[in-house]
Parts: structure tokens; sequence; C-alpha cells
């Protein structure tokens, strides 16, 4: 139905999740009203001010109908502003690449943050602190330095290395690090210990099935004692998943 419907010139969509009462849905002549008074998409389709139901929007949320708004074109000065470009130029002179780090990662300039962070760890691991690893490791995994992602996740203190995003990135990053350590087998050693310390708990059983996956060609029972290490946390329902993951590595 989705195919259909984007064949026959569907590019927004709104609807249930799940199954909600009709009270969910604001009424199809209301919509049509909202949007013929240029409200975008995503608030004509939504009750104001009532319950969240289970609706999602799928497209531009923004898009709206009729002719397109004027734009205006001007400068918005906000007392107390400060300008990141400028101010992180002079955080480099001064040798605070730290602070420079962080607001090139504000400013969006990956490219920069990368090339300065690759050059820190190269040259002056020191100055590459674990704050600045937090802010360097979503530019380095953008970028798709992998390699130098895991260099900066090890520089992390505790408090960044059991936070959900620095986590999620490192996982994300796991397939090419994995296969990267297939051909290098200390390099694989390395990225092996550091997914094992970081299982991530929201999702443990599948993170240590992927880890014991790339482990089982060296030893089905290291890959089996990952998964095994998390029996003791597991509910009922999850050990049986636990049981299910230990089979598939098993094969």
């Amino acid at each position: 139905m989705g195919g259909r419907f984007i064949e026959r010139g569907v590019y927004v969509y709104a609807g249930s999740v799940d199954e909600p009462f009709l009270n969910a849905f604001v009424p199809t002549p209301l919509i049509a009203r909202r949007l013929a008074g240029s409200l975008p998409f995503g608030a004509a389709v939504r009750h104001d001010n009532a319950k969240v139901w289970k609706v999602t929007v799928l497209g531009d949320p923004l898009v709206t109908v009729g002719p397109a708004g004027r734009r205006i074109e001007g400068e918005i000065k906000v007392d107390g502003s400060i300008d990141l470009e400028t101010r992180s130029k002079e955080r480099l002179k001064s040798g605070d690449y730290e602070g420079a780090i962080q607001d090139l990662a504000m400013l969006g300039n990956d490219q920069a943050v990368t090339r300065l962070s690759i050059a820190l760890l190269q040259d002056q691991p020191d100055s590459f602190t674990p704050t600045a690893a937090m802010h360097a490791i979503p530019s380095l995994f953008r970028s798709g330095e992998y390699t130098k992602l895991v260099d900066a996740y090890e520089r992390l203190d505790s408090t960044g290395r059991v936070d959900g995003l620095m986590q999620d990135l490192l996982w994300l990053s796991s397939p090419y690090l994995l296969a990267r350590g297939a051909a290098d087998a200390d390099e694989g050693t390395r990225v092996a210990a550091l997914l094992r310390s970081n299982i991530r708990s929201n999702q443990s059983i599948q993170d240590a099935e992927d880890l014991a996956m790339y482990l089982r060609r060296e030893s089905i029972d290291t890959a089996v004692g990952v998964l095994e290490s998390l029996r003791p946390t597991l509910s009922e329902n999850q050990v049986k998943q636990l049981d299910r993951a230990i089979a598939r590595v098993r094969r």
C-alpha cells in the first residue's frame, strides 16, 4: 500500500502507529480548513492541547498548501549572543582545543572537528580531554572515521562511557570495526574488548549476540560466554531470548 501511495504522488502521510480510538484523529473537514489557512501539515492533523495519541506523520511536517510564504532576509540580534566561529578561532589560537571542538561541533562543522581531533590524537593526545572526546565522537562517526572514533572513545571518562549516545555511536560503528578486526588480530581484540565492556543495557542480548557472532570464529566457548554473562541480570522472558541467541551462535 505504501508503494502505491508513493506511485500516486503521496509525499506526506498521517496515520496511527497502532489502532487508537477515533477521537485520536482530527476530522478531515477540519484538516482541510486548517490546511487552507496555511497551517503546516504536521500541526493540521493533530488536536490542539489534547491528549497525545499514537498518531505519526511521515514526510515533511512543515508542508503547507497554497503559495509559498514570502522570504524575509534579515539578521536576528540577540543580546549576549556569541559568534561561535570567531570564538572557535580564538580558542584554537590560545590552545583551548577542548573549547574549540565544542564550538565547531555546535556549528555542525564535522570536517573541522574531525581534522582537529585526528591531529590532537596524533600529536597532542594529552590535549584531547574526555570532554573534547565526547563532543568529537558524533563528528567522527558522521565523517566515517570509525577507527579514530575508537581512539576517542577510549579517552572518555566513566560518565562518558555510559552515555547513551556515545554507546549508540560505538555500536553503530561496530560492523565496520569488527570487519576490520577480522583482518587485524590486535585491532580485533581491542575493539571486541571495548564493545564487551560497553554492552547497552536496553538491548544487551542483541549487542552480546552481535559480538558473539564475531568471537565465535576464534572460540565458541568465548562467544557463548559473552551471552552467558548476562543471564543473572535477565527476566524469565529475556532468558528465553538469551537461549535462542546462544543456539544461533552455536550453529
